[in-house]
């Protein structure tokens, strides 16, 4: 069992069919608005990552692979 916890109350959760995403970021509503979108949801694991790496500020990612 993977326990998380972000101190930053802004921070958040979204589950996405490749596992669970935690994310805490000055523009966490652009990172959870691209969490949503079809295209990004299609994407692979390390492509996701890679994405969400680009467009985050001052951020902490962790994905929770589903399997």
């Amino acid at each position: 069992m993977i326990t998380v916890e972000l101190a930053d109350p802004a921070a958040f959760h979204v589950g996405t069919p490749l596992g669970n995403w935690f994310v805490s970021a000055s523009n966490a509503g652009r990172l959870k608005q691209e969490l949503r979108k079809t295209p990004f949801l299609s994407l692979g694991e390390k492509e996701q990552v890679s994405r969400l790496g680009a467009l985050a500020d001052d951020a902490t990612l962790l994905l929770v692979p589903a399997q």
